[in-house]
């Protein structure tokens, strides 16, 4: 198996490289060799626990719930991965729930002044199992369309948006993986873990978010991340 999804990637990536008349050079450097199988392994979200109801005895793995993981670290399609997410990234400056990180937050609710926060609601929202409900087909469309919107911005190395599109497609539909010594295939969504997941995650529910925060003026946010 490890070998057939190795030769898809390899095969892919060396008829774009020879339709782009990419160098040899960049055709090795990303050509896949001597890979594996991506492994699952979870973390326990220690905060949805009651820590006052454990004792000695308690089996935290039978009564906490998990994140799983899926390490897509020297996966046949890893080096393919690698350049998705250099291409797209700098897509998510255009995604204005996007926050890089916590201090970017805070900078941004402390720039609002009291009478743009007077008569305002701070509100919150959650998707449940985001990555793992993701329609690919849907995903690497909504990806490539934003794409298409920002082309100027980006950096596509000799390659175009109809590359990136079989190279994504490909990246997110061989969804097998290991655990415990089996092997198992995820049949929806996204690994977490393999490294462009978050970009095409941020950019799917960004996409239903246009067509629904941005539509009606009334209720356009004034801070939104």
């Amino acid at each position: 198996m490890v070998k057939n999804l190795q030769d898809q990637s390899n095969s892919l990536w060396k008829r774009i490289c020879e339709t782009r008349h990419l160098h040899k050079n960049m055709v090795d450097l990303y050509t896949s060799r001597n890979t594996q199988l991506p492994t699952m392994y979870i973390l326990l979200k220690t905060h949805k626990f009651d820590a006052s109801a454990i004792s000695v005895d308690t089996d935290i793995t039978q009564t906490c719930k998990v994140r799983p993981i899926v390490s897509c670290c020297g996966s046949p399609t890893e080096k393919l991965a690698w350049i998705c997410t250099q291409i797209l990234s700098p897509l998510l400056k255009f995604v204005p729930s996007h926050l890089k990180d916590t201090h970017t937050h805070l900078e941004q609710l402390s720039s609002l002044t009291q009478d743009q926060l007077k008569g305002l609601k701070f509100c919150t929202a959650d998707v449940t199992s985001l990555y793992t409900n993701i329609n690919i087909l849907g995903c690497v469309e909504d990806v490539i369309a934003l794409a298409e919107e920002h082309l100027d911005e980006l950096e596509l190395f000799g390659l175009n948006l109809t590359d990136v599109h079989e190279m994504l497609e490909l990246v997110f539909s061989n969804s097998f993986f290991t655990f415990d010594g089996k092997i198992y295939q995820q049949m929806i969504g996204l690994f977490m873990g393999c490294k462009p997941s978050p970009i095409g995650a941020i950019v799917r529910v960004y996409t239903f978010e246009r067509r629904s925060v941005y539509t009606d003026p009334h209720y356009l946010p004034v801070m939104y991340g």
